[in-house]
């Protein structure tokens, strides 16, 4: 009898420890689940305004823009704020590689990558010739993809 007294003395105090910190746990993770949804709607909304925008721009560099939001999210946003200065304005375009003429699917997911000129491409592969010659093939069995 006094065994079971002490050991439901035991588990009061356990759960009187225990429990507040429990419900402080939920509520964090409450709390962060909300932001997280607040946060990707601001950034879901900031994604379509901006596509609003570049439509009405008439511009071509964000027609990817439909399927993939939440990944430009980023990209758009460093798009959006054009410098004004001309000097501003040539530094950007030099910074923006992205090319506007075609959407190739890295382009799309919203990275940018230059494409490097033919020389640039051989010099990078000058190991053998064989070599140099898939490289070659590679190349054009992409151009074709795009």
């Amino acid at each position: 009898e006094r065994e079971r007294e002490r050991e439901r003395e035991q588990l009061k105090w356990f759960t009187s420890v225990t429990e507040p910190r429990q419900r402080e746990r939920e509520r964090e993770r409450e709390r962060e689940r909300e932001r997280d949804s607040t946060n990707y709607k601001k950034k879901l909304h900031a994604c379509k305004d901006a596509y609003v925008k570049a439509a009405a721009k008439n511009s071509t560099y964000l027609l990817s823009l439909r399927t993939t939001f939440p990944i430009q999210f980023k990209w758009i946003q460093q798009r959006e704020s054009f410098p004004r200065s001309q000097e501003q304005k040539r530094a950007w375009r030099r910074r923006a590689d992205v090319p506007v003429r075609q959407a190739t699917s890295t382009h799309a997911m919203g990275f940018s990558r230059k494409k490097p000129s033919r020389r640039e491409r051989l010099r990078r592969f000058q190991g053998t010739e064989k070599r140099k010659t898939t490289m070659m093939v590679k190349s054009m069995s992409q151009r074709q993809s795009f």
